[in-house]
């Protein structure tokens, strides 16, 4: 078979059919059934409000410059705190990188998707995204 020729969303349900089929049946792997789509155009004022807002989203530093409640509240104040809310709060303070590259990755995956469908409408003069045909 001539894998260069499949196309990747199709390799992929090939795969996905290959992993769910168990190694106990000694049947062959059965391709997923194809789901029908269509392109359907973005409407105008969709893309009014593309180009409207551009979808910043603000780096929110003032997490990093707040001190960790876990370092500022005293000693005796963390006594009278239960042991699991005080792990809960530590752990949520040792996540702050973690949130912000989650938060940085949306903001720029929001932009590509904007960046993507205004490019098309620039260049199309329309810009379409895919659906499921459910008819």
């Amino acid at each position: 078979m001539d894998f260069s020729k499949i196309e990747f969303s199709e390799a992929k349900r090939i795969l996905a059919a290959a992993l769910l089929t168990s190694d106990e049946d000694s049947k062959p792997p059965t391709t997923m059934e194809k789901r029908k789509t269509k392109m359907v155009r973005f409407t105008q004022q969709q893309i009014k409000n593309c180009m409207a807002f551009r979808a910043d989203i603000s780096d929110d530093d003032d997490e990093e410059s707040l001190p960790k409640l876990s370092e500022v509240l005293s000693k005796d104040i963390l006594d009278r705190v239960p042991p699991e809310v005080l792990d809960s709060l530590i752990e949520f303070e040792n996540t702050r990188g973690e949130r912000k590259a989650r938060w940085e990755k949306l903001r720029d995956d929001l932009h590509e998707e904007r960046d993507a469908i205004l490019k098309q409408y620039y260049t199309k003069g329309y810009a379409e995204y895919e659906v499921y045909d459910d008819e």
